[in-house]
């Protein structure tokens, strides 16, 4: 699974024994900055991406690279 962008990474954290499905944190790639999580969201019965950096922008490449890795997860959680 790609988890390196040109200007986002995504780490996986420590696995949360309560929770069913994995959460990975999104970094600024140069600074390693925290922009977001992305984590399961039940009411949409998928992956979505929670921003937690305030006044954060975001260009297309970037939004695409979070829909390319988030498409990653939803496709492995499909094959099982």
């Amino acid at each position: 699974m790609k988890t390196r962008y040109q200007y986002i990474t995504f780490v996986k954290q420590a696995v949360d024994p309560r929770r069913k499905t994995t959460v990975w944190t999104c970094l600024n790639s140069h600074w390693n900055d925290k922009l977001g999580e992305v984590r399961w969201y039940g009411s949409w019965r998928q992956y979505v991406f929670f921003a937690t950096a305030e006044g954060a922008v975001y260009s297309a490449g970037c939004l695409a690279d979070i829909q390319d890795f988030i498409a990653q997860l939803m496709k492995a959680r499909e094959a099982g």
